[in-house]
């Protein structure tokens, strides 16, 4: 088996994110298991000291200072002025080589030493597509908060199958715990007009395209909650996308209706949470599950 075959590669998209930046490249090199493991850090031109927190680990991993748990790390990086986030990420991924792929930002994480390895076997288990776990939320001390609700009911890939068909009316995997293929991406890649909901589309592609998931009861990433998350600076840009992905797929009418009042009424917070409130009664009449309710 090449060592290709044996590689899961790893994008890091990041933007004036020094404050985290160390914290996920350290969980990133510090994954154990039997595989060779290549990170690429796509940094979009930082002004912050990413750059010198990038050449500082570097210059670790070259003199040898970083303890490796797996079969090799393969480290490459750049900063230069990029069109945003997947950008980023779909320039790392094509400079990549791996047999798996996911990205993980600079202010998330992965959960414990082993859930590379989790993933890597699951894979070798599987030969499935997409590999998928479940996963966490955490703040910005890297305390979790609760998990993805659906997922975290889900105690088998026989049960995964059932809720998969899901994903066509919203996002509820955790995408630092979703892996692919290199030959399903290289079919199915990103598409750069995203820029919030860029996971959620690529999942539901890879859903209408056949691909085969493969679902293990494992925590395996971490959404950080933050105040300088893309997210949580823009919501109304994100429902304005939410609806574009939902009109290009053609699907889930409540959806739909859901993003649009939201983009149009999202200045009145009164009207606002009785969007909300609505959306939730007539999603609880129907038995569908409320998109990324969390947990304790």
């Amino acid at each position: 088996m090449s060592k290709k075959d044996q590689t899961i590669s790893i994008v890091t998209p990041s933007f004036k994110q020094a404050d985290f930046l160390a914290r996920t490249i350290e969980n990133i090199w510090g994954q154990e298991g039997d595989f060779y493991l290549e990170h690429i850090i796509a940094d979009g031109g930082s002004p912050d000291h990413s750059v010198e927190v990038i050449k500082k680990y570097e210059k670790m991993l070259k003199d040898g200072k970083i303890k490796i748990g797996c079969k090799g790390i393969d480290f490459k990086w750049w900063s230069e002025k990029d069109k945003g986030q997947t950008d980023a990420i779909i320039k790392g991924t094509k400079v990549s080589s791996g047999i798996l792929i996911n990205w993980i930002n600079s202010d998330d994480i992965l959960i414990g030493k082993d859930a590379l390895q989790k993933i890597w076997q699951a894979y070798k288990k599987s030969k499935a597509d997409v590999i998928i776990g479940r996963g966490a939320l955490i703040d910005e001390n890297d305390k979790k908060l609760g998990e993805f609700a659906l997922l975290s009911k889900v105690r088998s890939n026989e049960a995964f199958q059932k809720v998969l068909p899901k994903i066509l009316k919203g996002d509820f995997m955790c995408q630092q715990s979703v892996f692919y293929t290199r030959k399903l991406y290289n079919k199915i890649p990103l598409d750069i007009n995203d820029h919030y909901c860029m996971d959620w589309n690529l999942y539901a592609k890879f859903y209408r395209s056949g691909a085969k998931f493969f679902y293990i009861d494992e925590v395996i990433g971490a959404l950080r909650e933050q105040p300088n998350a893309k997210t949580q600076i823009m919501p109304k840009a994100v429902y304005q996308e939410r609806l574009d992905i939902y009109r290009r797929n053609h699907t889930y009418a409540l959806g739909r209706v859901h993003s649009w009042m939201k983009v149009k009424m999202y200045d009145n917070k009164v009207l606002n949470n009785m969007v909300d409130g609505l959306t939730k009664s007539l999603a609880n009449m129907f038995s569908f599950y409320k998109n990324r309710k969390i947990e304790n």
